[in-house]
């Protein structure tokens, strides 16, 4: 049995240059693409790549050989097939000697085997920018006590859309060895936010919250005692123009006679509350936070389409 470690791309050198339709390929450092458009426009991309000590199985052979002495066949492992796992790869894109876009990928990944398992580790940061457009995810992280994300679009130095989640704890495991959310102990982090307009933030403490799944009596003191206990452990808040618009809640809930349950409601500032999915999902019952959010979405959506073309006047 042999193993072959492949793909390795840092192993990808020398320069690719494609003209009249013909590629010619010359030694080199890294990969070097190089084509003209149709205008005559000159295009180049380089790609370096780093590797890290890291190598995972892609893929496994086997052969069926007979068992000496016998007719009968077994299963016999021939050959691995591994990709080694690169630190970073660098990419850039140039247009007649200007940069039009990049990309830039970091990875940190401890395995204990052959494959990934969820107890084993992972972070990477990336950055792709292309014109004045740049997304970033500058934290992807997972490891058996957090998983955590952080990510943006950028037009020009306006941050468009950003968001971020954080969960700490024991990343709990079912016997199959699978994520298992009911297992999970610690607190969440989350937050949305479109422009400077349209915030979405709030915690939970997922070890308080878990522990009244289920734990009603069905009578109404009880579902009031419930939702009591969910508000303090689950905080969740709207923000419009960096105004707190709304909050969620839980209420005394009867969805049937002689059945009482805690259901979750948006409290807003002026009062008003409604039940959650019942009420809240009706444009009619709050129709100042759609129009802010609609606002908040065209103009998110004017940041990503990007500048007019200009037009000369018709003589």
């Amino acid at each position: 049995m042999h193993g072959i470690p492949k793909p390795d791309l840092e192993k990808i050198q020398g320069t690719l240059t494609v003209k009249d339709n013909v590629v010619s390929a010359t030694e080199g450092k890294g990969l070097n693409v190089a084509y003209s458009l149709e205008d005559g426009t000159a295009v180049a991309a380089n790609l370096t790549v780093k590797n890290s000590s890291t190598k995972l199985l892609l893929d496994e052979d086997y052969d069926y050989q007979q068992i000496p002495g016998g007719e009968d066949y077994q299963k016999v492992l021939i050959s691995k097939e591994y990709l080694i796992v690169p630190a970073s790869v660098d990419a850039v894109v140039t247009a007649d000697g200007k940069q039009a876009a990049s990309v830039k990928l970091t990875a940190d990944l401890k395995v204990a085997n052959e494959t990934p398992t969820p107890n084993d580790s992972f972070s990477a940061t990336l950055a792709v920018s292309a014109d004045k457009y740049t997304f970033s995810l500058t934290r992807a992280k997972y490891s058996p006590t957090e998983v955590a994300v952080d990510a943006s679009i950028k037009y020009d130095k306006t941050t468009v859309v950003a968001a971020s989640f954080e969960a700490k704890g024991k990343i709990g495991l079912d016997e199959d060895q699978d994520l298992d959310p009911l297992a999970t102990t610690g607190k969440v982090k989350a937050s949305f936010k479109i422009l400077d307009n349209v915030e979405l933030k709030g915690d939970l403490n997922w070890d308080e919250f878990k522990s009244l799944i289920g734990n009603s009596d069905n009578t109404e003191a009880g579902a009031k005692e419930l939702a009591a206990k969910a508000e303090k452990c689950v905080n969740l808040v709207l923000y419009v123009q960096k105004t707190a618009q709304a909050k969620l809640g839980f209420e005394a809930y009867q969805p049937a006679e002689n059945v009482w349950s805690a259901q979750p409601v948006i409290r807003f500032e002026d009062g008003s509350q409604y039940m959650l999915p019942e009420e809240f999902f009706n444009p009619n019952n709050f129709p100042k936070t759609v129009d802010a959010v609609n606002a908040a979405l065209a103009q998110m959506e004017e940041f990503l389409a990007g500048p007019e073309p200009e037009t000369e006047p018709l003589q």
